[in-house]
């Protein structure tokens, strides 16, 4: 299991989401799942973690995720290997548009050809699209979280900057510049004069780290 990171993410969907704002049992978990979620952008930690860290018994813990995965908050995937289950995976959902909990898990040996219904292509063609477009709306939301990291109002030059330089990032690519932008923002924002260019550097590196893997 990675390591969890320094810092972590309460998007604004959580922290004021009248169901979650008296159970802040339920917004810690997920902040400490977006910590866990780093490196590959989910968390592979397992209850009995949890049930450690917070000190409660995996009753607890179990109903704390499934009702994150219900409000939309978390995905949650289990890898299978024939019928056992490897791994689960807890993606933390930024914004909860079109957010849906897998059923079933995923098959590691699943072989899959080329269909040749055109029913199920539709449907392949689709699924993609609503990826596409969750992932755009996913990317949306950190921008921002980006905003208010910075606690200052972008100009619109760098603002377009931004926005493109996004485009040209994997969603995971964006969140660990969130998340890194976020704890610098925190340590010594005061002793950063332009946040954003500060950020638009961020970005770029990130862009050609991500070419370089």
């Amino acid at each position: 299991m990675e390591q969890p990171s320094y810092f972590s993410i309460l998007t604004a969907d959580i922290r004021y989401d009248p169901q979650l704002v008296k159970k802040p049992e339920l917004q810690i978990m997920y902040s400490e799942i977006t910590a866990l979620s780093n490196k590959w952008g989910y968390c592979t930690a397992s209850n009995k973690y949890f049930t450690e860290l917070y000190q409660v018994d995996i009753t607890t813990i179990s109903r704390r995720i499934s009702k994150l995965v219900e409000l939309g908050y978390l995905k949650r995937v289990l890898v299978r290997d024939g019928k056992q289950i490897k791994e689960r995976r807890l993606y933390p959902v930024m914004n909860r548009v079109l957010a849906s909990t897998p059923i079933g898990g995923i098959d590691v040996n699943a072989k899959r050809g080329i269909g040749v219904n055109a029913k199920e292509n539709n449907i392949n063609i689709n699924k993609e699209e609503e990826e596409i477009y969750k992932e755009k709306e996913n990317k949306l939301s950190l921008l921002e979280d980006l905003k208010h990291f910075a606690n200052s109002i972008p100009t619109e030059g760098d603002w377009q900057t931004i926005k493109l330089l996004s485009n040209r990032l994997t969603y995971e690519g964006l969140r660990f510049v969130a998340l890194n932008y976020n704890g610098i923002m925190h340590d010594k924002g005061e002793r950063i004069s332009k946040p954003y260019s500060y950020l638009i550097k961020m970005m770029r590196e990130e862009i050609e780290s991500e070419r370089a893997r």
